[in-house]
């Protein structure tokens, strides 16, 4: 029986790392273009955009959750800063952005 406690416990973590590391990549910002800054304290959502723009990010929009913004900038400028005033910043959906959902062809 503890071989199959072992198996069992080598597949949970083999499930949770894959689970992170699909959950990273969908959740990375692109190094350049539209992020979603979500700041996760209250206090932080007043400043947001003061420290957005002193990164050199563009604000496109307020976000879908209260204090987000919606900003095109470089991930390695924000990033840092974004942790520092307790902030994620992660990938900005497209629907997000204002992009239609369907594609049209021609």
């Amino acid at each position: 029986m503890e071989s199959g406690r072992a198996g069992y416990r080598l597949l949970t973590l083999q499930l949770a790392l894959a689970g992170l590391v699909l959950a990273g990549t969908i959740a990375l910002p692109p190094h350049e273009g539209a992020m979603l800054i979500v700041p996760l304290a209250a206090a932080a959502s007043g400043v947001t955009a003061t420290w957005a723009m002193e990164c050199d990010a563009a604000i496109l929009a307020s976000g879908p959750v209260a204090g987000s913004l919606i900003v095109f900038g470089r991930r390695d400028r924000l990033a840092v800063v974004a942790l520092r005033h307790f902030s994620l910043l992660i990938v900005a959906p497209a629907a997000f952005c204002g992009a239609s959902s369907r594609r049209t062809t021609t």
